[in-house]
């Protein structure tokens, strides 16, 4: 008897034991499934992060440009194109009120050797085709300066243009490529990736960024010379310049040395 009671009761500690192993089973893997949970939660939240982080940076960069490079050159720009527009009308006037006195000084002294011709006939002709000879080198030299400066300013118009032009297509195709690189890593942003996976994502991202800013930069730095194309214009205009006031000197001195001669001076 005292032997089944005994037994019985190892029979009831075992029950028990096998009951609480089971309890703190269950309290383990609820546990474990809690951890497990949070941290599936955790790295949900560092992939979203990262791909959010992605989905803003061509956003940040389209700010950025705009801010620190389109606007920035569009301003610089229009000043320089305004002080160039200044600069030219006061060149122009400079020039028009020059050649108004010297065209008053030209008329006094043609009214002065026309005194001294008098009433001979032939002097007076002489004086006439002295008159029509400076008139002619005059407007030839002032027709090959006008010629030259609206060459030069045409070109650099055209090179300003076109330096316009090409930023705008670098903008563009800096744009492009960084949208490439950004397409391609919100394409990993998938249901396998991990946080450790877009952080090379990122990394790569990055990357591919600097390399078509690098590229960007060194194109644009190429065709920000513009002022080497305008130095070269405007030395081809003071070489015609040059050559039309050396012409003038050489129909002048031929025409005073006829005329003096003429004249019987």
């Amino acid at each position: 008897m005292k032997n089944k009671i005994k037994s019985a009761s190892l029979l009831v500690a075992i029950v028990a034991l096998g009951i609480s192993f089971n309890k703190a089973q269950a309290i383990g893997e609820d546990r474990a499934g809690r951890i497990d949970g949070r941290s599936a939660i955790a790295e949900d939240k560092k992939i979203e992060k990262i791909c959010g982080r992605i989905e803003n940076v061509l956003t940040r960069l389209e700010e950025k440009m705009e801010k620190e490079g389109a606007v920035k050159l569009k301003e610089r720009m229009e000043v320089k194109t305004k002080e160039m527009e200044e600069n030219r009308i006061k060149r122009e006037a400079d020039l028009k009120e020059r050649r108004t006195m010297r065209n008053e000084n030209r008329e006094n002294f043609y009214n002065e050797i026309e005194a001294k011709a008098g009433d001979d006939a032939t002097k007076k002709a002489v004086v006439e085709k002295f008159k029509t000879t400076v008139e002619a080198a005059i407007e030839a030299r002032r027709l090959a300066i006008d010629n030259a400066k609206q060459t030069m300013n045409a070109g650099i118009d055209s090179a300003i243009k076109s330096r316009e032009s090409s930023m705008g297509t670098l903008r563009n195709e800096f744009k492009v490529s960084v949208e490439a690189a950004i397409s391609k890593a919100k394409n990993s942003c998938g249901d396998d990736a991990t946080s450790e996976d877009l952080k090379n994502v990122m990394t790569q991202l990055k990357n591919d960024i600097k390399i078509a800013r690098d590229a960007y930069k060194s194109k644009a730095n190429e065709a920000k010379k513009v002022q080497i194309a305008i130095q070269t214009l405007r030395e081809t205009r003071k070489v015609a310049v040059k050559k039309a006031i050396e012409d003038f000197k050489v129909a002048m001195k031929a025409a005073q040395e006829e005329f003096r001669t003429a004249m019987g001076a």
